[in-house]
Parts: structure tokens; C-alpha cells; sequence
């Protein structure tokens, strides 16, 4: 049985859903305020669906 893939988030969906611009996204990654994000195939930058969804419920 093979497990779903989750939907990867990207760095411009991400500043939509955050209402952030890029800067501040790195900043937040860089001071541990936001989790980092997964690099695929060394060049595709994005988050897991998943771990937005944790960092929002935990920032309330």
C-alpha cells in the first residue's frame, strides 16, 4: 500500500497564507519562529501542508 503524498506548499502560496513577504518568511525560519522548509531534488523549496497547519494552531 502506497502512502498519499502530501501537498507541498510554496514560498509565494506561503507568503499569501501567512501575509508575509519573503523576507520576513526567512527571518521567521531563521529565528525558529517558523519551521523550515524541505528541499526536493535540490532545487524545489516548500513546505508540508501538515507542518503549516500545526505552526498555525500552535500560534493562536
Amino acid at each position: 500500500m502506497r502512502k498519499e503524498q502530501e501537498h507541498l506548499i510554496g514560498i509565494k502560496e506561503m507568503c499569501g497564507l501567512i501575509g508575509r513577504d519573503r523576507r520576513t518568511l526567512w527571518a521567521w525560519v531563521r529565528s525558529g519562529k517558523f519551521p523550515a522548509p524541505l528541499r526536493i531534488n535540490g532545487r524545489t523549496i516548500g513546505w508540508r501542508a501538515s507542518s503549516y497547519r500545526t505552526w498555525l494552531e500552535n500560534a493562536r
